[in-house]
């Protein structure tokens, strides 16, 4: 069995105490929670914050998975810890999982339009490829920053460099997953989303700049520039 712990970050007038809260206390599942008053402007600061906070408390090993989250979700589908381990036990290859992403970033860039339509999205629906009773999609460059499932080791062995963006902090976590040797996939777990996160141009065009990419950025091309054993 995996041990699991979720991550997310507080801000004034969030939903933390109305959804995400009990929606793990029916999971019985551990949170680490960042203050909203922590001296970053940055979301991508507050959740390094949580992950130095959880891997202090010894909350991360590598057999840990990490939820990254906003704390304005509920957590609907009560098998999200059986699925996130069915997936990371029996999947070694699976590094990061999400509940929405893209298999490529194309001259659009975002992964949302301004009225919140997806651009190339990848959402869960009856065409899924399918692991005992979990369905998800493989080959996903970067994922919805609202649900970020990740491996422990691959957390501890890898010290992921968040950039300092408020958005595409999926996008940033696949990027260093896939060069690390990891696969990143979407899986079908039901989480109710107020809101999905519209990831700016510019957050994107930052990413892809850093890790000296260029569009369309698809799996292929990320490419895999570290040898791990999984």
């Amino acid at each position: 069995m995996l041990n699991n712990v979720f991550i997310t970050y507080r801000y004034d007038g969030d939903e933390f105490d109305n959804r995400l809260a009990p929606s793990l206390r029916d999971l019985k599942t551990k949170c680490v929670s960042v203050n909203s008053k922590t001296e970053s402007k940055y979301i991508s600061d507050k959740i390094a914050v949580g992950i130095e906070t959880a891997r202090s408390n010894n909350l991360i090993d590598h057999n840990t998975v990490v939820v990254l989250c906003n704390p304005n979700i509920y957590v609907l589908d009560q098998l999200c810890v059986e699925k996130l381990e069915y997936i990371f036990t029996t999947q070694h290859n699976v590094g990061v999982v999400g509940i929405a992403g893209v298999k490529k970033l194309n001259s659009q860039k975002n992964m949302y339009d301004p009225d919140n339509n997806p651009v190339n999205g990848v959402f869960v629906d009856t065409q899924h490829k399918k692991f005992s009773d979990v369905g998800y999609y493989t080959n996903v460059v970067g994922v919805d920053d609202t649900f970020i499932a990740i491996r422990g080791k691959f957390i501890l062995n890898n010290n992921i460099a968040f950039k300092n963006i408020n958005t595409g902090i999926g996008i940033n976590i696949a990027f260093d997953a896939i060069k690390a040797g990891y696969d990143v996939v979407c899986a079908d777990i039901d989480i109710s989303i107020p809101q999905h996160n519209y990831v700016h141009s510019t957050s994107i065009d930052y990413l892809v700049n850093e890790y000296e990419l260029t569009y369309p950025v698809s799996y292929s091309n990320i490419g895999i520039s570290v040898d791990v054993e999984l």
